[in-house]
């Protein structure tokens, strides 16, 4: 129900329409919007999730075959333990054929969506908490600004991402670190029967935990860090020399996103390196 109010003023008419609305109506509004706000946010949490998971596979199946490599290599196989990048591909090609550089790929994808949608949800997570309880964004060590919460919450996202997903990775490590001809291992239900079987059971499926979880603190620490810090230092310039930083929406280019990407999993892998390897 509405009240009509007519009134002049310095020879102008003004018309106010009050709207009286009753109890329910104004419950009735109230639960339509906290419903759709509730879903709303759930949808970003889901597409959050999804961006993630599809940005983590694709970025790791395009690299699986050096994935491969340097398990090999690390795991010191008795044939492919002792060669140079180069041979062990074209050892790898004439001994299991091309596509088995991809070996593996199935169990990849089983593990890496989940660990990555886990990862990107959560280091966005942490930083919300974070801002909402105020705490600092950096810390003075000496004549330097660490950017504790960058590092902080990127560390908290992979150890995170890395509980919830290490069984997966086991049996995909142990795919990859396998031939063809050792029918134990041929698939990703196969191999985690075999692991299963072993003497152990199911505390098999953590096995190197711990360590993983050490080198994780770094890792993702620094990945993480080390872009959200050149990304906030992207948002707050248009231009590196000729270059622009920003389209015309005022979004970051999608290859200084690549570049600043690149260069933050290269700072991370050479730290941690020395850890994933023992």
């Amino acid at each position: 129900m509405s009240d009509v109010s007519i009134g002049l003023n310095s020879g102008s008419v003004s018309v106010s329409v009050t709207s009286q609305s009753s109890p329910n109506s104004s419950l009735q509004k109230s639960t339509s919007s906290n419903g759709s706000s509730s879903s709303s946010i759930m949808g970003d949490e889901v597409c959050k999730f999804i961006a993630g998971g599809i940005s983590g596979t694709l970025a790791k199946g395009a690299v699986s075959p050096f994935d491969r490599i340097k398990i090999l290599r690390q795991g010191e196989h008795k044939i492919y333990g002792d060669l140079t990048l180069f041979r062990s591909v074209t050892q790898l090609v004439k001994n299991e054929g091309f596509f088995q550089l991809w070996r593996g790929l199935p169990a990849l994808v089983i593990r890496i969506f989940p660990y990555a949608g886990f990862q990107f949800y959560s280091n966005d997570k942490y930083r919300i908490q974070w801002k909402k309880y105020g705490y600092q964004t950096q810390i003075q060590v000496g004549s330097f600004n660490v950017p504790i919460r960058n590092l902080v919450c990127g560390s908290m996202a992979g150890v995170t991402a890395t509980l919830f997903t290490y069984p997966l990775d086991l049996v995909r490590t142990r795919i990859l670190y396998t031939s063809q001809d050792q029918p134990e291992y041929k698939n990703f239900s196969t191999t985690v029967r075999t692991i299963y079987n072993q003497p152990g059971g199911f505390r098999n499926f953590y096995a190197g935990l711990r360590p993983a979880l050490f080198g994780m603190i770094f890792y993702a620490g620094l990945s993480f860090g080390t872009f959200e810090t050149l990304r906030e230092k992207a948002q707050a310039r248009d231009h590196i020399s000729f270059i622009p930083i920003k389209n015309e929406r005022g979004e970051i280019n999608y290859f200084v996103n690549l570049v600043m990407g690149a260069t933050a999993a290269v700072i991370s892998q050479l730290f941690v390196f020395p850890i994933d390897t023992a």
